[in-house]
């Protein structure tokens, strides 16, 4: 099956539904499912550029009044959501411009998600 033609939904859930698990309420889902897409992003960028990124990311987060304790642990999350996505999906290099959790039947929840179209990302120039 030709990966880059699954619905991005399914990709995400595929690469990240442990991580959106670990949260409870539907708005933790809809933090982790954020981050899971932040790793995302990070992934389909050149090795050095995602580095640059994903520590500019967590000296935001840094700022933001984060326990430097929750920050390690974060780090070691993304790292490996972007592992998972590099493995699951390494031919698959667009971006996640948006991710939306909704509660489904009971304790089930639905993802909706959309890539970057192509002709937006070309228009767009460095976009991170």
């Amino acid at each position: 099956m030709n990966r880059e033609k699954e619905k991005v939904s399914q990709m995400i859930f595929d690469f990240a539904s442990g991580f959106i698990d670990m949260a409870e309420s539907i708005e933790e889902k809809q933090a982790h499912l954020d981050i899971a897409c932040t790793a995302w992003n990070m992934a389909v960028l050149p090795r050095n550029k995602m580095e640059r990124v994903f520590k500019k990311y967590f000296r935001h987060l840094t700022k933001c009044s984060i326990e430097k304790k929750e920050i390690k642990l974060l780090k070691g999350d993304v790292r490996e959501l972007i592992a998972a996505k590099n493995s699951l999906f390494p031919d698959v290099n667009r971006h996640i411009v948006n991710a939306k959790i909704e509660p489904s039947n009971g304790d089930s929840y639905r993802i909706t998600a959309a890539f970057l179209r192509v002709e937006e990302k070309e228009s767009a120039g460095d976009i991170t």
